[in-house]
């Protein structure tokens, strides 16, 4: 018994150190990577800006036909413009709640202007190989939020039996268990659920569920 105690501290103690590791790696890489984000950022920003002048004046010598497209595009542009209006009224709302909510150990905002694509933090529960480990998120959202999943993925590498190395999540209300009912909250609350309860009957990291079943089988 005494062995069998020492074997599952040891699994513990060794999935714990790895998940620190990978973790701790992720964040400088993300931190140091920052900066030159932004700076390219600005720069495609300031391209962009820098084109619309030229886009305008060759738009004023155009044919019939053209001029025809053109049109038929422009309604369908506003019919765009009119359904990404109530999906921001939605992410609004959902914001509100968030932050209104006194949830611990979870949140997010959107990333700088854009309303579409938040990033979101999860603290690891308590009691759990992950408790004092902090992870960060990306959420993106489609234009046909919220009878569409969002994209959700960690940015900070977490080692889990549901989690690939790309940072993508087996999570069945990412897919087919997907619901409009669900929102931000939601979603964050049941991703640091599935920290301290992976589901091993479908692991993307097949190494660590090995090694969490081996300390669930020995305790």
């Amino acid at each position: 018994m005494e062995t069998l105690k020492r074997s599952s501290r040891r699994d513990n103690s060794l999935m714990r150190s790895v998940m620190e590791l990978v973790t701790n790696q992720t964040q400088i890489r993300f931190e140091s990577l920052t900066a030159d984000w932004l700076s390219a950022w600005r720069e495609a920003f300031e391209f962009c800006s820098a084109s619309r002048d030229d886009l305008k004046m060759s738009s004023q010598n155009t044919d019939p036909a053209t001029a025809a497209s053109s049109a038929a595009l422009k309604g369908s542009e506003a019919g765009g413009s009119a359904a990404r209006g109530s999906v921001t009224k939605r992410l609004q709302q959902e914001l509100m709640t968030l932050m209104m909510s006194g949830d611990k150990g979870i949140s997010a905002f959107p990333e700088s202007d854009n309303l579409f694509k938040w990033i979101g933090t999860i603290d690891g529960a308590q009691g759990t190989v992950y408790e004092g480990l902090r992870y960060k998120l990306s959420l993106e959202f489609p234009s046909g939020y919220p009878y569409k999943a969002p994209r959700v993925k960690f940015i900070t590498a977490c080692f889990h039996p549901n989690v690939d190395e790309q940072g993508f999540i087996c999570l069945d209300i990412l897919k087919d268990k997907w619901s409009a009912l669900y929102d931000v909250r939601s979603i964050l609350l049941s991703i640091q659920s599935l920290l301290g309860e992976p589901n091993n009957d479908s692991p993307l990291n097949t190494t660590a569920a090995e090694l969490w079943e081996n300390q669930e089988g020995e305790k």
